[in-house]
């Protein structure tokens, strides 16, 4: 029984094997892909960062365009209505409608050569008015977009050329004329007549947070996603910080820009030394993990320079995207806690299975086994049968099992039979056997006593022989009578030979009598 046990303890490792072991290389199999979803993470946010500069660069292209196409409006060669303090004119109202017509431009102000300004919009695109007297007080000629767009020095590109474009800035003018904030863009380029020599500058100021909706569009999908703590860094081509979209203090779930003044536009992250905007300012793009400044927690990321896009060539930005190690590694945490868990009732199922596959495959075998032992120790009823109507190989083990009882029942019957004739020839022969002794020893009385007879007589005939052989010696008293005495003798010697030959005859039978009365009383 143990061998049988020790079969059945194999017959479950191995289907535990047969079940745990490819579940536990699935297993190694996902947790490397989870380590390689981990290298993902900074793969994304590195194609993140570059998707977002791409976006931002079409978005500037069509800028890049807008005040070329401004410039080149007829009104602004209309000499005869510059300086009016008439704002019905049709620069003005060109200039109030571009304004309503692209809502990101809070002003625009054509100069003349000496940064004296001709013109500028009455409102914002929301409509509220723009303090002009503030606008057309000042003078540009300082002001690099005026210098810049007089010099002809363009942001150009093999395919454009003809705009300058200045980086986002605090405007203090534009915060007193719009009541914004005064963060923006410029867009200039140069007004010319019909001969091409410059006779002034238009200048578009865009509302920076333009730009910063595509950022925060960006920010919502990681949000979306459940990375709520990304945060998204412009770069500008110094390392200046120029846009920091991360979450809000007071919501989390939403982000806004950091307009703190120690922050936005004023701290310079290649300054502080830290790697990864060195890197992207250098022109690399890359991702891995790290702390960022003012941080103490890992954080998952990636970063790229500025490439431009539909030949807009930048101005040198880059853009960083990161979020917090304790969110990018949460959904691979749960991933792996999900594999563990599936994996742990997988094998305990497997066990679960194996040791009732194990059971159910011994159990025939277990039942042949004691049935073999009972008919080995004798104890078995050869009447019972160990198919249980299975169809499979243990099935047709059964019944040739119960065919080959089913052959010993017949044999054994066979035998009974026998021993039973056998029993009955033994009792005849047991029988026969002692009347054949009743009569060897009746036999053997009367041989006794004849035995008895025939020594008396034979002491008889030498007590004869003494007497004779006295007579002969007595002699010769009468040799007629000696004659006859010795006929008489000699017949009587005869006799007695006879009678000899006879005893000696019975005792032989007696001997033989004996000798089957002794094999007959010996045997079983």
């Amino acid at each position: 029984m143990g061998s049988i046990v020790q079969f059945k303890t194999k017959l479950r490792v191995a289907f535990l094997g047969a079940g745990v072991l490819p579940a536990a290389a699935v297993g190694y199999v996902a947790y490397r892909a989870t380590s390689t979803i981990s290298e993902g993470i900074g793969e994304r946010f590195q194609q993140t960062s570059g998707d977002l500069l791409d976006k931002i660069d079409r978005f500037l292209f069509e800028r890049y365009g807008d005040v070329q196409a401004f410039a080149a409006n007829r009104s602004a060669r209309a000499t005869d209505d510059w300086y009016a303090t008439d704002r019905t004119t049709p620069l003005h109202e060109a200039m109030n409608s571009y304004a309503t017509l692209y809502g990101i431009y809070d002003l625009m102000v054509m100069v003349d050569p000496e940064g004296k300004p001709i013109a500028c919009n009455q409102n914002t695109p929301a409509g509220k008015p723009v303090e002009v007297a503030a606008v057309m007080g000042s003078n540009f000629k300082d002001a690099p977009w005026f210098t810049k767009a007089m010099g002809e020095r363009f942001l150009a590109s093999p395919t454009l050329t003809g705009t300058v474009v200045g980086d986002p800035m605090h405007d203090p003018l534009l915060a007193k004329a719009t009541g914004a904030d005064g963060y923006a863009m410029t867009f200039a380029a140069p007004v010319k007549d019909g001969d091409g020599a410059i006779i002034g500058v238009w200048c578009n100021w865009m509302r920076w947070d333009a730009v910063e909706s595509l950022v925060n569009a960006t920010y919502e999908s990681f949000a979306e996603q459940g990375l709520p703590s990304t945060t998204l860094t412009l770069l500008d081509r110094t390392g200046l910080v120029i846009c920091d979209w991360s979450p809000s203090d007071n919501d989390p779930k939403a982000a806004t820009t950091t307009r703190d003044p120690k922050v936005f536009m004023a701290l310079n992250l290649c300054e502080r030394g830290w790697q990864p905007a060195r890197d992207a300012v250098a022109g690399t793009a890359g991702h891995g993990e790290w702390i960022p400044p003012g941080s103490t927690s890992v954080h998952h990321g990636g970063f790229t320079p500025e490439r431009g896009a539909a030949g807009y060539p930048g101005l040198g930005w880059s853009a960083i995207a990161m979020a917090d190690g304790s969110e990018t590694m949460s959904t691979i945490t749960a991933i792996r806690t999900q594999l563990m868990l599936v994996l742990g009732v997988a094998s305990a199922l497997v066990l679960v299975g194996a040791a009732l596959l194990a059971s159910a495959l011994m159990r025939p075998i277990v039942t042949m086994t004691g049935r073999l032992r009972d008919i080995a120790e004798g104890e078995a009823d050869l009447t019972k049968r160990v198919h249980d109507g299975r169809r499979d190989e243990f099935g047709t083990l059964a019944h040739w099992f119960d065919a080959f009882v089913a052959r010993v029942e017949q044999t054994v019957a066979e035998v009974r039979g026998g021993a039973s004739q056998i029993d009955a020839g033994s009792a005849l022969v047991s029988t026969s056997t002692q009347a054949v002794a009743a009569d060897a020893t009746t036999q053997a009385s009367n041989l006794d006593e004849i035995t008895k007879k025939l020594n008396t007589l034979s002491a008889a005939t030498v007590g004869t022989n003494a007497i004779v052989q006295q007579a002969t010696a007595l002699g010769d008293a009468s040799h007629a009578a000696s004659d006859r005495g010795r006929k008489e003798m000699a017949r009587m010697n005869e006799a007695m030979q006879a009678i000899l030959e006879g005893s000696g005859e019975v005792s032989r039978i007696i001997k033989v009598i004996d000798d089957i009365a002794f094999q007959t009383n010996s045997s079983p």
